[in-house]
């Protein structure tokens, strides 16, 4: 690719209304989509990129402009056949290791594919693997979701109890201690352990993805009787 096509595809982008993060991330999205997690939303990110592809109609010359579309639709090409690869990934800024990465595009793949007893080994996987100090468990949803398709109903519920207990929790909705400052009895074992011990606060973006999440393990729930 044409690495003066690309520099004008971000100036240009930049200067579009959307704003130049969203610009910038719908870009990089699409150059290298392994560095972004492009499943959680992918069409979220493409139309960023779209979006600010659109502000190149008024800024470049018209006998250019097929070059620029060309290249632009290649780039979204290139996106779509690298997501489908779930060993490109590398350890994130944050501290999240490939491997969890991997294991979690592996069983979005599988759940798609209805491929329950592999999407539910890498979930499995992907929650084994250790991320920095914060509390693992919102790919059980993800999870449950295949143990219910699998009809591993018993297993499912006991996870559906777990993260109902971790959510409400890092939502503020139940406490870690009573008013006698005794670990709270509504909780379980797994749930105190893990949510309370070490203290972690959500971000307002974390809470709102949270919220998403548990909406979606109620629909599921709801399904698996």
């Amino acid at each position: 690719m044409d690495v003066k096509l690309l520099s004008n595809l971000y100036r240009f982008g930049m200067t579009d209304v959307i704003g130049t993060k969203s610009c910038i991330t719908g870009l990089f999205s699409m150059i290298f989509p392994m560095q972004i997690r492009i499943l959680d939303s992918p069409p979220v990110l493409v139309y960023n990129a779209i979006k600010c592809g659109i502000n190149l109609k008024e800024n470049i010359k018209p006998e250019k402009k097929m070059k620029y579309i060309i290249g632009f639709l290649f780039l979204m090409l290139a996106s779509i056949v690298n997501a489908q690869d779930c060993q490109n990934f590398k350890d994130s800024g944050d501290g999240i290791p490939a491997e969890y990465f991997r294991h979690e595009c592996e069983g979005n793949k599988a759940l798609k594919a209805k491929q329950y007893e592999k999407a539910a080994y890498e979930f499995k996987e992907a929650l084994s693997v250790s991320i920095h100090e914060a509390p693992n468990y919102e790919l059980n949803v993800e999870l449950v979701e295949a143990l219910c398709k699998l009809n591993k109903k018993a297993e499912a519920k006991k996870i559906i109890r777990e993260f109902k207990c971790m959510a409400a929790v890092d939502l503020g909705e139940l406490e870690c201690y009573d008013k006698k400052g005794k670990p709270n009895t509504k909780l379980t074992k797994k749930c105190f352990d893990q949510m309370c011990i070490i203290g972690l606060g959500l971000t307002s973006e974390g809470k709102n993805n949270l919220l998403k999440k548990r909406a979606k393990m109620k629909q599921i729930e709801a399904n698996c009787k």
